[in-house]
C-alpha cells in the first residue's frame, strides 16, 4: 500500500464506513505499510510513533472510535489538518467524490 492509497482508504472510511471489522483491518494495513515505510525502500522502516501519528492512521482511528462510541477524540482543527493532509498526499488519485 502507498501512503497516497492509505490517505485515500483514510478518506472512504472517514466519509462513511458503518463497519468496525472493515475499519480495524484498513488501519492495520496502513499501520503495516507506515511501518515498511510504503513500501519505498528510500523511506525505510518506520517506528511506532510515526505510524500512530501518521494522519491517515489517525483518520481512520477517528472513525472506528465513532462507530464504537468513543468520542471526542479530535479537536475540529486537527480534523481538518489531518483531512487535508490525506487530500494532499492522495494528489490527482484523489477520487472526485472525495474532493
Amino acid at each position: 500500500m502507498t501512503e497516497a492509497k492509505a490517505c485515500i482508504d483514510a478518506l472512504f472510511i472517514q466519509v462513511g464506513a458503518c463497519n468496525p471489522s472493515g475499519v480495524a483491518r484498513s488501519i492495520v494495513a496502513m499501520c503495516d505499510a507506515a511501518r515498511d515505510g510504503w513500501g519505498d525502500p528510500a523511506v525505510g522502516a518506520q517506528g511506532t510513533d510515526c505510524v500512530r501519528q501518521h494522519p491517515a492512521v489517525r483518520l481512520a482511528v477517528h472513525q472506528l472510535a465513532f462507530l464504537c462510541g468513543v468520542g471526542g477524540v479530535l479537536s475540529v482543527a486537527d480534523y481538518d489538518t489531518l483531512m487535508n493532509y490525506c487530500k494532499t498526499k492522495a494528489g490527482a488519485e484523489l477520487p472526485e467524490c472525495l474532493r
